[in-house]
């Protein structure tokens, strides 16, 4: 299975960043400005499709009738592998998860944000994540996530596998949207908060 994983997610607004600008490290989590708010898993259940509404944000899983796809924990051998920290460990909360090729989850904000910040797990060529900016929208592979990270674009899901990433857009180009997809088994993303204009997974552990 090559997995595309995140766990760590944070997006921010109102911070002085580069538009179009990605940098990813394996050791740890980049520092984002902003005012953070929460995107909570931790009383999210375990399973397919949870209806995810908040006044900060909503979550849409397409199509939503795949019972691969939804909030997930652990790992399971062919669907889905916990991203792997810093510290070599593997991520012990809740996470998403994308199931079956051609699946993809869409976290939309009430506010417009500036940048994202994340740990994209089991980094490989056919992972993606789309940011929908007000000029237009930007695909960033994980090709390009395993370049900046100087690891190999292969799904590994041990130490070297995962990558801390950061996405910055300049002053004045911001997004509300951004879509994790993988065209094979799966993209997972963990924990996040979210700050005002910046946001990431909490731990859900």
């Amino acid at each position: 299975m090559r997995a595309f994983a995140m766990a760590f997610l944070v997006v921010t607004a109102g911070s002085p960043v580069f538009a179009d600008s990605i940098v990813a490290s394996i050791n740890s989590p980049y520092a984002l400005g902003g005012t953070v708010t929460a995107i909570d898993l931790t009383s999210v259940a375990v399973g397919p499709s949870p209806v995810i509404n908040t006044a900060a944000y909503s979550v849409a899983f397409t199509p939503g009738t795949d019972p691969d796809t939804g909030v997930v924990q652990g790992s399971l051998a062919g669907k889905y592998a916990a991203p792997i920290m810093g510290n070599g460990s593997p991520w012990p909360g809740k996470y998403f998860s994308t199931g079956t090729a051609g699946n993809s989850i869409t976290i939309s904000f009430t506010t417009a944000q500036t940048g994202l910040a994340f740990l994209w797990g089991s980094v490989d060529t056919y992972n993606g994540v789309t940011v929908s900016f007000n000029d237009g929208a930007v695909t960033y592979t994980g090709s390009q996530v395993a370049a900046a990270a100087a690891i190999l674009p292969n799904g590994g899901q041990g130490p070297g596998g995962s990558a801390y990433v950061a996405i910055n857009s300049t002053p004045g180009f911001t997004f509300n949207n951004v879509t994790f997809a993988s065209t094979n088994y799966a993209l997972e993303l963990p924990m996040s908060r979210r700050r005002r204009q910046s946001f990431k997974f909490l731990d859900g552990a």
